[in-house]
């Protein structure tokens, strides 16, 4: 029950980046703390949501699996792992521009926000696991394979890029 629940949670968070996940597609073992997705798809909007200007024609991760350790979060890394990633990318244009007109109408309207701190208990427990797992994360990413296709007359302009492995570790 707890599992399809945060199953769900899950999909809502990441569906600006990948496409509908199927049953299988997902193992989540709560508290040993793992989670596995499996032949995720992704979006093809993923990278133009946020302001970088490639569509994806075609994307794919072949695995990941996360690891959080919840008996000992503040001394233990939880670890990501992920592999085989494919992506083949075409320029768009359009989002340079509509970015940079964005960040005009930002700089000419700007609003006076308030950021009164919440004294909920609540909020500070999750914003204090979230630290926990951002001061003490490992990131793998293995098999990293990229191609980049410029639109041009007569023929396109395509760049290949890959790389076998990828590390991130972030210190306490």
């Amino acid at each position: 029950m707890l599992e399809a629940v945060l199953s769900k949670c899950i999909q809502h968070y990441l569906k600006e980046y990948l496409k509908p996940l199927e049953p299988g597609q997902m193992e989540l073992k709560i508290f040993q703390g793992l989670l596995q997705l499996y032949n995720l798809q992704l979006s093809p909007t993923a990278l133009v949501s946020n302001h970088i200007p490639f569509l994806i024609r075609k994307g794919s991760v072949k695995y990941l699996k996360a690891i959080f350790p919840w008996n000992n979060l503040k001394n233990s890394a939880c670890e990501v792992l992920i592999e085989d990633i494919f992506l083949v990318l075409q320029f768009e244009s359009e989002v340079i521009l509509k970015s940079d007109l964005q960040a005009n109408q930002k700089s000419i309207h700007t609003k006076a926000e308030t950021n009164a701190p919440s004294k909920d208990d609540q909020s500070k427990t999750i914003q204090g696991l979230f630290e926990s797992v951002i001061d003490n994360l490992r990131v793998l990413i293995k098999n990293i394979h990229v191609r980049i296709e410029f639109p041009c007359d007569p023929l396109p302009i395509i760049i290949g890029l890959s790389t076998p492995e990828i590390s991130i570790n972030t210190v306490d």
